[in-house]
């Protein structure tokens, strides 16, 4: 499942959109959705685009740039499987925990990853 906002450049916090783009995972730790491994967004890139965005009119008022993604698992309330019927992330990628928990036993922080549409 990925964020309610659908796959793309991400433009302000609270938008629901999974940002593309080159990142790395930052952290690595237990979380409510089982697994969490955290991503390097907002990227270089992102700050770059970010002012451009605002000046544009694209970022309400008040609204940042964000911060948090992650790559992670669901909650125990929810099953593998069903929680991939529709996107309800805030921005991240949110996968079984037998998947999350597969990804995490290979990566180690500063594994690069991309994140495409």
């Amino acid at each position: 499942a990925l964020g309610w906002g659908g796959m793309g450049p991400k433009k302000y916090e609270g938008d629901g959109v999974t940002p593309t783009g080159t990142y790395a995972i930052t952290d690595k730790i237990p979380s409510k959705w089982h697994t969490f491994l955290g991503v390097s967004y907002p990227s270089l890139e992102d700050q770059r685009a970010f002012p451009l965005r605002r000046a544009r009119g694209e970022v309400p008022p008040g609204r940042g740039i964000g911060f948090g993604i992650a790559l992670h698992g669901h909650a125990k309330t929810q099953e593998d499987g069903a929680h991939k019927k529709e996107d309800w992330t805030l921005g991240c990628i949110a996968l079984d925990n037998g998947e999350i928990d597969e990804v995490a036993s290979v990566v180690k922080r500063g594994t690069r990853i991309v994140i495409t549409d």
